[in-house]
């Protein structure tokens, strides 16, 4: 559903980024799985060292240029 809202809302005078909500909108759904019980936070204790290891990637990656 983010993802689908991201595209009919996207503007070009936002004053966040469409993937820079993304982002905040999983995190905050992630936080509500957690909350709600639908996850367990040993399958949280598996996912974010994951999460981490590629966000840091990406900005390693857009940051020396190899995403323009």
């Amino acid at each position: 559903m983010p993802l689908i809202a991201s595209v009919l809302f996207d503007s070009a005078d936002a004053s966040l980024h469409r993937y820079d909500a993304l982002t905040l909108a999983v995190v905050k759904i992630w936080i509500a799985m957690l909350a709600l019980r639908r996850e367990t936070r040993e399958e949280a204790k598996v996912i974010a060292p994951y999460q981490g290891i590629g966000t840091v990637v990406k900005l390693f990656r857009t940051g020396v240029g190899s995403w323009i």
